[in-house]
């Protein structure tokens, strides 16, 4: 591979890498990797602007339903989608293929489509010297994930957009990111680019076919994960220990969060932290893990990253989707999501140790602080973040401020005493159900489906080129026009404008520093970041705390009107079964954590969209994506766009988690089928685990892979290896058992190695190896007695348990699968709690408080 960095290089004439001083510009650098480095694309996202072409003609990318796609309809390119017909032309005419990919929210994509691919001469030569491909990467996560992974192993980094070179048979030879359209000083432009990789496809083919067969046969020796002669997973409290403490080194004592900026979103770390607290509530590292999960998540809360006047996280894609071998230890902090989750399942499993303690501090503090800031600060302080929204944030963010709100401390007497089966700061599940008002209100089909994301960038007024973060951003001169009363009761004259500005950090100038800003449009501009708690806010003016809250709320409010009037950012219809089925456990979560039953409304009717738009009933599989039609209807593909494994292992989450808050058992029946399908779908009875593609889906494809990271979202075979359990615990038998074991073992190198790239899945090895609690409540599911009892398991953070309901049928679906539930009996006829290990129960219990005392031991 050395060889064919150093033979490419001297082809393209390109530097190794050319990055910019801050970690926006390095997204503008371009370089080509089969090997030259290419530094990451882009993570913002923006609407196209204007075709330069006076009469737009459709190419036929106008026939897709992809809103991506769609964006690229009117280019001067003869874009095909990714199919047969595309690879049929490349063979018969010797061409080359150009793989484009990118979504429809991404800032350097819509960068690349305005400068390049509207370009005309550039879209000759892609028309007359290639096959040029447009593949939405979340529509296809195998294509991306396969070529995701050549890029990065040939270079130094990825992002979107990605741009790879292939053969005509599919292997890549070439790859890259973000292109500016001619050459700079230290750049290489695209129109440079092409012209180069054409003339060396017509001279030297048999040294660029060469080159793309031993890289290609590398990656598949190194992204090889198997069970090997190994017949048991590694030690879980080995693993446990090790990624809290590679966690603790990373950690942010100030801000929160993990690693150096530009700093991402982390629930997994944060879950992680919580379980790590729970298991070693007793000790010093337990208090540490928990005060890193709050800190974080209240930080994140009052920062920019939380859209104060809409109540969303704002996030920032990470830039490496894959690594066939583990990535370095700063890049997993800035990307891991689940890692929150492990810190949580490693403090429940530690409670009385001193690394217990600590990982329940590391994730609530994290969580704090993610709260209380933006993601996109290179000073690390959660203030300027990416605005683009996306759906899978939302939701795991919601489960995130879930778990901080039954780890947390309690902080009001009157919670305490007024709703005993309360026991968190309401701090947190005020965010949680924020989040959830948002994805409500903007991201919600009417059918109860879930939209993927809204975009960063928007118009700052109507007929003017979008601007990124133009709908967030906020001048001192709008904010004081829209709120001129006057406080009454300040030691000095104060408006509610002024009020605001002073507690959220607003500042003539702009709170936003130049380095934040390279392109410069954000001048004068504010994101809004608590810079104060209430309490001192409300010292400073002399003021009541409650008046203080109450004004500002109202503030935020009128802001919220006052902001309709502006032109929306771009909101991507495309809906997946994956980040649905995430959706579907934000709400069912959230709904059972906080005793609302509106949410686990949404999330039925969510469950309900799933079930009846995206699953075909005659093969059992589920289609990964249909889309927003006119009038509120809801449109397929033709074909369909089947689903992958990240689909089925993510919708199972759903559903068990909708089944535990809801106790409908029909959920946890299709539950059920849905694992019986993905199991034939994408199990390898061979190396154990399972692939993240069908074999004939991704047929062609040079490589067909395993998800081994737990990033932006879990790994699918981290989620499988949780359903695995909880499915086991449902219904007892032992297949899943025997797939989780097998699972586990063969992903035991990769834990062993950098157990932080999988804290979701070193949170399943420990729930196998503790052994999952059956909490069982014998009573009328509409009695007041039975509700108290399922309210106060949903409040105490148990996350290695299932919850099931038994109402007396010896013919309900539960007890044909679990016998023992008929000998369990009511007591005195009141509802009745068990909590069940390796077939043994314990003594009937009927009181809440003492169901309390047994599930905190």
């Amino acid at each position: 591979m050395l060889g064919a960095r150093a033979w490419l290089g001297r082809v393209l004439l390109l530097p190794h890498a050319c990055r910019g001083s801050s970690s926006r510009d390095k997204d503008r650098s371009a370089t080509v990797s089969s090997s030259v480095s290419m530094p990451a694309g882009g993570k913002g996202s923006r609407p196209s602007g204007p075709q330069s072409a006076p009469q737009r003609v459709p190419n036929r990318l106008i026939s897709e339903k992809s809103p991506y796609l769609l964006q690229h309809a009117y280019n001067p390119v003869d874009w095909y989608p990714w199919g047969q017909e595309a690879f049929d032309k490349a063979r018969k005419e010797n061409k080359p293929i150009f793989l484009s990919v990118g979504c429809a929210t991404c800032h350097w994509c819509h960068m690349m489509e305005e400068e390049s691919f509207q370009n005309e001469e550039i879209g000759r030569l892609l028309s007359e010297e290639f096959v040029s491909v447009k593949v939405d990467r979340e529509e296809r996560p195998d294509v991306d994930k396969v070529y995701m992974t050549f890029v990065q192993a040939t270079s130094s980094g990825g992002g979107w957009p990605m741009n790879v070179w292939l053969t005509p048979d599919l292997q890549p030879f070439v790859g890259g990111t973000y292109f500016p359209p001619e050459d700079g000083l230290t750049r290489v432009g695209f129109r440079t680019v092409l012209l180069r990789i054409r003339d060396q496809w017509k001279q030297n083919k048999n040294t660029l076919l060469e080159n793309s067969e031993r890289v290609t046969t590398a990656l598949l020796a190194r992204s090889e994960i198997s069970m090997g002669d190994r017949q048991l997973p590694p030690s879980a409290a080995t693993m446990n220990s090790r990624c809290f403490q590679q966690l603790d080194e990373g950690y942010d004592e100030e801000y929160g969060g993990f690693a150096e900026a530009p700093k991402f979103p982390t629930p997994v770390i944060l879950s992680f932290l919580f379980s790590y607290w729970l298991g070693h509530r007793l000790t010093q590292d337990g208090s540490r893990a928990q005060q890193m999960a709050l800190h974080t998540l209240k930080m994140m809360a009052n920062g920019g990253i939380r859209d104060h006047v809409g109540q969303a996280s704002c996030t920032a894609w990470p830039e490496a989707p894959h690594h066939p071998d583990p990535p370095p230890l700063s890049l997993m902090l800035s990307v891991s999501t689940v890692i929150l989750s492990f810190l949580f399942s490693y403090w429940l499993g530690h409670r009385l140790t001193q690394d217990g303690s600590r990982a329940q501090q590391m994730a609530l503090h994290t969580l704090k602080m993610m709260a209380n800031g933006g993601i996109r600060d290179h000073v690390g302080q959660w203030h300027v973040p990416h605005f683009e929204k996306m759906l899978y944030d939302q939701a795991q963010l919601a489960v995130a401020y879930s778990q901080a709100f039954q780890a947390a401390p309690v902080t009001s007497i009157y919670s305490l005493l007024s709703a005993p089966q309360i026991s968190g700061d309401e701090f947190y599940s005020d965010v949680a159900k924020g989040i959830l008002q948002y994805v409500s209100r903007s991201l919600s089909h009417r059918s109860g489906g879930f939209y993927s994301a809204e975009d960063a960038d928007s118009p700052p007024e109507r007929g003017l080129r979008p601007k990124e973060g133009a709908f967030y951003v906020w001048t001192v001169k709008e904010v004081l026009q829209q709120l001129p009363e006057p406080v009454l009761g300040a030691t000095e004259p104060l408006t509610s404008g002024q009020l605001l500005m002073k507690h959220y950090g607003l500042t003539e100038p702009g709170n936003i520093s130049p380095n934040q800003d390279p392109k410069g449009e954000l001048q004068g501009q504010n994101v809004l970041t608590v810079r104060y708690s209430l309490e001192l806010t409300a010292a400073r003016f002399g003021l009541d705390v409650d008046a203080v809250r109450t004004l500002l709320n109202t503030g935020l409010e009128k802001l919220f009107q006052a902001r309709k009037h502006r032109p929306k950012p771009h909101l991507d219809s495309k809906m997946l079964a994956a980040w649905n089925g995430l959706m579907v456990s934000g709400y069912a979560v959230t709904g059972a954590v906080l005793g609302v039953d509106r949410l686990i409304t949404y999330a039925t009717n969510g469950a309900k969209f799933l079930k009846r738009h995206m699953f075909d009933v005659a093969s059992g599989r589920l289609m990964r994506t249909c889309y927003a039609g006119s009038g509120g209807t809801v449109e397929h593909s033709n074909p369909p766009c089947w689903g992958f494994l990240e689909d089925y292992a993510f919708v199972v989450r759903g559903l068990l988690d909708l089944y535990e808050a809801s106790q409908e058992s029909a959920w946890l029946e299709w539950a059920l089928r849905l694992q019986d399908t993905q199991d034939k779908l994408f199990w390898d009875s061979q190396g154990g685990g399972y692939f993240c593609s069908e074999a004939e889906l991704g047929a062609g494809l040079p490589l067909r892979l395993k998800d081994d990271q737990d990033g932006a979202e879990p790994s699918a075979n981290s989620v499988s290896a949780h359903n695995l359990l909880r499915l086991h615990g449902f219904t007892g038998h032992k297949d899943w058992m025997d797939k989780c074991v097998c699972l586990l073992t063969a992903f035991s190198e990769r834990m062993r190695r950098v157990p932080v790239a999988l804290p979701e899945m070193v949170r399943a090895l420990s729930a196998h190896q503790q052994t999952l609690k059956q909490i069982v409540i014998c009573g009328d599911p509409q009695a007041k007695d039975t509700k108290a009892l399922l309210q106060c398991v949903h409040s105490i953070y148990v996350p290695n348990k299932v919850l099931i309901l038994a109402d007396g049928d010896p013919s309900s679906f539960l007890s044909r699968q679990l016998p023992f539930l008929s000998t369990l009996r009511r007591l005195e006829d009141r509802a009745t709690a068990y909590v069940c290990e390796n077939q043994a129960c314990s003594m009937p219990i009927t009181e809440p408080s003492e169901l309390r005392k047994l599930l905190h031991q």
